[in-house]
């Protein structure tokens, strides 16, 4: 049975919601035809105080406008006479706009440690020159040393290596195919992705696996051992082809995690002082601790974990719900390849997501203010209250 949209906006605030429900809410937002309902159900939340004081219409009006650039919105295809419609409209429809921007990963706030959270007015010209978001950008390091840079390269057969054909897909991929001498040599081949990078893979047995900015991940051209085994530093998410006769072992900073069939995330960047193993989908041993669906490995211990927040990267989001300044600086930093500098100490929160699709300068003009204000020199932004 379809959810109701009272339904579909409760799971949503409450972070109950599955994929399938938040494609149908954004739906039936794009649609035009849920507003009064939509902003009926808001006013009751308004009125409490939860998304933002009900009088502050220059507030509502300056969150309304930034539903036209949110990609996930305008990817529930939205007509171009209903988004004028949107620009005009006032009250009552700015009043739902305050949710949908949030769900459509507009709007953030600042919470003060210890505190309510405040809202604040966006500023615009956070930054004079605008940096451009991260793109598929990979070099692939063969077995005798060549390197292929992978945006640059054609489509088709890329090399032949360690027994293998490797190819770079329609979709931009590369994958590994037997080659036709089908030898049982195995070489390492290397992919990496530089700040401001990211890239998918298929491994030689079918596992998948997704690189986000500044990691890389080494893997045999084929599995002709009893264990699957690859290596990683930064940050990768799997998805894992099943074999209970070779299982997959993952060696990173973080330890080793063996697994048959399964989805997971690892974060083990360097300058990020927790390292992290999330399963969202199957069982894994991380250093012979079991996980099971919706914990994470940290510290030795398992702990409960939001996983659509640890894997939104794979999935084009920043999630900042609850989380640090500096916390979300270094993924923006990586992303879009700058150097981050606090002119003073930071002690802020941040909730809300933002496209990774949007450049620098809209990111930040969304952020800016919420307990923090930035400015960007050269290759530097700088941070400050």
């Amino acid at each position: 049975m379809t959810p109701d949209l009272n339904t579909l906006l409760d799971k949503y605030a409450t972070h109950s919601i599955t994929d399938d429900e938040r494609q149908l809410l954004f739906q039936l937002i794009a649609t035009g035809e849920q507003d009064e309902a939509i902003a009926l159900i808001l006013d009751q939340q308004l009125a409490g105080g939860i998304y933002a004081a009900p009088g502050d219409e220059m507030l509502k009006e300056q969150l309304f406008q930034g539903i036209v650039t949110s990609d996930r919105y305008t990817n529930a295809k939205i007509s171009e006479p209903r988004v004028r419609h949107l620009r005009t409209t006032r009250f009552r429809y700015t009043a739902a706009a305050i949710f949908i921007l949030f769900a459509a990963g507009i709007y953030l706030w600042s919470i003060n440690k210890g505190h309510h959270p405040e809202t604040r007015q966006i500023e615009p010209g956070v930054v004079k020159n605008d940096v451009l978001p991260g793109s598929n950008k990979a070099m692939l390091t063969l077995s005798n040393g060549q390197h292929i840079v992978l945006d640059e390269a054609k489509n088709g057969q890329l090399a032949k290596d360690g027994g293998a054909v490797v190819v770079k897909s329609a979709d931009g991929q590369v994958l590994y195919r037997p080659a036709a001498d089908r030898n049982d040599e195995a070489m390492l081949n290397t992919m990496t992705t530089p700040r401001g990078g990211q890239y998918q893979l298929t491994l030689p047995d079918g596992s998948k696996a997704w690189l986000n900015a500044a990691s890389s991940i080494t893997y045999p051209t084929k599995f002709n051992k009893a264990t699957r085994e690859i290596s990683i530093t930064g940050e990768a998410y799997f998805e894992i082809f099943p074999d209970k006769e070779k299982p997959f072992i993952v060696r990173s900073r973080l330890g080793d995690i063996k697994v048959l069939g399964t989805r997971f995330n690892i974060n083990s960047y360097d300058d990020e002082p927790d390292t992290k193993a999330t399963l969202a989908e199957g069982a894994v041993q991380v250093n012979g601790i079991l996980l099971r669906p919706g914990q994470a490995y940290v510290h030795g211990k398992v702990v409960p974990t939001d996983v659509g927040q640890d894997i939104a990267w794979k999935n084009g989001v920043f999630n900042f719900n609850n989380v640090t300044v500096q916390q979300a600086m270094r993924q923006i930093a990586r992303w879009y390849n700058i150097e981050i500098v606090y002119d003073e100490t930071i002690n802020e929160e941040f909730i809300g997501e933002i496209g990774r699709g949007l450049s620098l300068a809209e990111v930040l003009k969304t952020m800016d203010g919420a307990g923090v204000h930035f400015k960007l020199e050269g290759n530097t932004l700088h941070i400050s209250r």
